[in-house]
């Protein structure tokens, strides 16, 4: 049974003073899309790099990437929205208050994984006001991906008016979705991956990865193995609460290890501008932030010793 996800739109608009038609001529209604809508559209960027439509079903996607799909198409089928009397409307014209006239939404139909890498679908217009202006789809991707391994989506695009599913506006985007991976060999000492999934080529006896947020991890990895490590500060309600209360509790660090085996990692240290008392989650003092640290999952960092 196929899953369906519908998000309304989100039009934006700039603020501006435009010439109108006299009151007599109002705007037409949008209603209906050209016979041939998703053949004409040609305008699409990931991430702000062009992306021909052909290659829409075998592209690779990264958390927290953007698609961004124009409406319009070229030469004498730029205007691929009609009006009430069947007539193109300029594609300029079509205005967010239109597109909100005609009940236009996005709605983005899957019937695998697709919906799981889709943060947000909306209908927004770029440009507003000018003679550039543009109706675009704006699919947003999930913002973090926990595994290591890539794994495949697919999922169609349509126009809905009024709240019938435009057939001829199917646009299908498929491939692999996953962090992106940085190859490294014995030769690297240290590395920064910024979240990216690291791959072993050889077998590497210590090596220094930069997990973010002053947190670095030394490890030994083995080759073939794939491995990811990412630290942030702690967002847990009972964290942020214990942080809110004490004073001399000034952070509290997680740090996720992905792929390792025990013993992989030899130490953890935290860079600080000052010296900081550093515990473990249960309240144990385990060393000061200038000391070479064991690999836990949580820190919590003080000006000065106390009872936690």
């Amino acid at each position: 049974m196929r899953k369906i996800v519908s998000f309304l739109i989100a039009a934006v608009m700039s603020a501006g003073i435009f010439t109108h038609a006299p009151a007599a001529a109002s705007p037409q209604a949008l209603r209906s899309l050209h016979p041939a809508f998703s053949e004409q559209i040609f305008d699409i960027s990931l991430d702000g790099s062009s992306v021909t439509p052909g290659s829409l079903t075998d592209i690779s996607i990264h958390p927290d990437s953007v698609l961004e799909i124009v409406l319009a198409g070229e030469g004498e089928d730029a205007d691929l929205f009609f009006d009430q009397n069947g007539l193109a409307i300029n594609t300029a014209d079509v205005t967010a208050s239109r597109l909100r006239a005609a009940r236009a939404s996005v709605l983005v139909e899957t019937q695998h994984e697709g919906v799981l890498v889709v943060e947000s679908a909306e209908l927004k217009v770029r440009n507003a006001g000018g003679p550039f202006s543009r109706p675009v789809i704006v699919i947003s991707f999930a913002r973090s991906f926990s595994d290591l391994d890539p794994m495949p989506f697919s999922f169609d695009i349509f126009i809905t008016m009024a709240g019938i599913k435009q057939p001829q506006s199917a646009i299908t985007v498929s491939g692999i979705f996953g962090n992106r991976e940085l190859a490294v060999t014995y030769e690297d000492a240290a590395i920064a991956p910024d979240g990216a999934v690291f791959l072993a080529y050889t077998d590497i006896a210590s090596i220094e990865v930069d997990a973010g947020y002053g947190i670095f991890v030394t490890a030994s990895l083995r080759a073939g193995g794939r491995y990811r490590v990412v630290s942030s500060p702690s967002t847990e309600t009972g964290d942020l609460e214990a942080l809110s209360l004490n004073p001399r509790l000034i952070e509290i660090i997680l740090i996720d290890y992905i792929g390792f085996s025990d013993g992989d990692i030899s130490e953890v240290s935290i860079d600080t501008e000052e010296n900081l008392f550093v515990y473990d989650e249960n309240g144990g003092f385990i060393g000061m932030t200038s000391d070479s640290l064991p690999p836990l999952s949580k820190y919590l960092l003080t000006t000065r010793r106390i009872g936690l």
